[in-house]
């Protein structure tokens, strides 16, 4: 492993030891993007915000800088990665393994990613040391306008919400899911085929008629693709959070985990109404679509 003995050589250099944690955000860039992202790395951390081709999903994550172990970074850049390429560097990563990140000032445009075995007590664990490299363009950083009306989120085991995607996704296989969220008490996935059905609930569902300040029903339907794209976030953190946008046609879904104890990636989905009121605008729809992403 290239260990950091000449700062100097590096326009960044970081080190962690939760290595499935930086294969778990690339597994879920290449689940859900197309064929590349834009990744920003500066004084602070490692940022990246990028929307799929049809801008109906959008990756958005940051690992901060006091969260790693070792972390210099000389200056601010962005790279444009190809995913399959990046996804490369970390196809060999197991749960205890750390990773080394690193740009050298002779190299500016090759990011290096070194996965090894965990150290325990100063003696490694039985593993092979892997180096992968992939090349970047330098590119200015993609900005997504902020999307932040959201209230307090629905959490959920990330255990129970694989499995009920993937049996959505795999076993029922309906082109779309109609999701409820009722603030942080109730959340109901639904999905049909027209001959089977799934419909799982979680949480207790409040009155909304009474006085006693129940949240609001949001009702969104979703493809179910977008679901199953997302059965890897179980490997980053034990729950997941769902928000409920405040304007339900007007902003997506968000889906939020702790990406281990390095940052947070969150994953924000468009309704199917959200995207016809795009494409619409001033008029209301309700997709019933068999388009699939």
């Amino acid at each position: 492993m290239e260990s950091l003995k000449s700062p100097k050589d590096y326009i960044f250099y970081a080190y962690t030891r939760e290595g499935y944690v930086i294969k778990g955000i690339i597994d879920t860039m290449l689940n859900n993007l197309t064929k590349d992202a834009t990744i920003t790395f500066d004084e602070h951390g490692v940022h990246s915000s990028c929307a799929d081709a049809h801008s109906v999903v959008l990756v958005s994550f940051d690992l901060l800088r006091k969260n790693f172990q070792n972390y210099i970074c000389e200056y601010r850049f962005t790279g444009n990665f190809v995913l399959k390429e990046l996804h490369k560097t970390v196809k060999v990563v197991r749960k205890k393994d750390s990773i080394t990140m690193y740009v050298r000032k002779d190299q500016p445009t090759k990011l290096v990613l070194v996965t090894s075995p965990q150290i325990v007590h100063d003696a490694p664990t039985s593993g092979i040391v892997s180096s992968e490299s992939v090349i970047f363009s330098l590119s200015e950083p993609i900005v997504h306008s902020s999307i932040d009306s959201y209230e307090y989120p629905y959490t959920m085991s990330s255990s129970n919400f694989q499995k009920v995607a993937k049996k959505m996704a795999s076993t029922i296989k309906g082109d779309n899911v109609d999701l409820h969220i009722q603030g942080t008490t109730y959340v109901r996935f639904y999905c049909t085929n027209g001959i089977n059905e799934s419909m799982s609930e979680f949480g207790t569902k409040a009155d909304t008629s009474g006085a006693d300040g129940a949240a609001a029903m949001y009702k969104g339907r979703f493809y179910t693709t977008m679901f199953g794209n997302l059965l890897k976030l179980q490997a980053l953190a034990k729950e997941l959070k769902i928000y409920a946008p405040v304007r339900n046609n007007k902003h997506p879904v968000k889906i939020e985990v702790n990406a281990g104890g390095l940052g947070t990636l969150s994953i924000y989905l468009k309704s199917c109404e959200c995207i016809d009121t795009e494409k619409h605008p001033g008029t209301h729809h309700t997709a019933k679509g068999k388009k699939k992403l």
